[in-house]
Formats: C-alpha cells, sequence, structure tokens
C-alpha cells in the first residue's frame, strides 16, 4: 500500500510534482513560479497540483476528497478563495478558473503558456 501524507492524502509516491505553465507545484506544500519557490500550505498546493495535473475541470467534491474529510463542499469555495488572496499578495497569477453554469461546476487550470516550452 503507498504511504499517504497525512494532510492531503497524496500518495508520496505516485504524485510526482508536475510542471506546467511556468508553475512546478509539489503537492507536498512547496510551489515554483518562473524559478522562485515557496512554502504553501499543503491543502492550497494539493488544490493546485490536482487541477495542474488533470487536463479536465475537476469537480469541487473530487478536490474536497483530496484535501478535507468535511461534507461540506464550500470549504472548497473558501480554500480557493484564501489560495487566490495569497497569490495576489505576492504578485503570482492566478492559474485557477472557475467552470460554473449548466451543471457543469469545476474548477480548471487556466494559466498563460510559459515561454519555456512547458506543457500548455
Amino acid at each position: 500500500m503507498p504511504a499517504l501524507c497525512p494532510h492531503c492524502g497524496c500518495s508520496l509516491e505516485a504524485d510526482k510534482p508536475v510542471a506546467r505553465d511556468g508553475w512546478t507545484i509539489d503537492p507536498r506544500g512547496r510551489v515554483g513560479y518562473r524559478g522562485a519557490a515557496y512554502e504553501i500550505r499543503l491543502t492550497w498546493a494539493s488544490i493546485l497540483y490536482a487541477l495542474a495535473a488533470s487536463e479536465d475541470r475537476v469537480r469541487p467534491d473530487a478536490l474536497l476528497n483530496r484535501v478535507s474529510d468535511s461534507e461540506n463542499i464550500n470549504v472548497i469555495s473558501v480554500h480557493i478563495c484564501k489560495l487566490r488572496k495569497w497569490l495576489r499578495a505576492r504578485g503570482l497569477p492566478d492559474p485557477i478558473d472557475s467552470a460554473i453554469g449548466r451543471g457543469h461546476t469545476g474548477y480548471l487550470w487556466n494559466a498563460p503558456a510559459a515561454a519555456s516550452g512547458e506543457r500548455a
């Protein structure tokens, strides 16, 4: 059985850092943007990781299962709101896009592609 992080539920063996659009995201609480490194809350790193690793919309309940034992789906909205404030306070772009409407609620990775040729 793989070792799971007790805080974010990521597999410490399977969930390798992901690089996308100038970002490097390690679900264990470290993110990088264009060479600058930041320590971040595990929950927020896990949310960014799940979005960056997906090519599609990620449903709020899937994010909630990854980061919390709560059954209150609003927990994800609160975390994303706080994460966006954290990003703005550091002058970092917000790579999270809310996909709301027609029964397709979720979140998407939506960051401009980096000039370094990383996966868009």
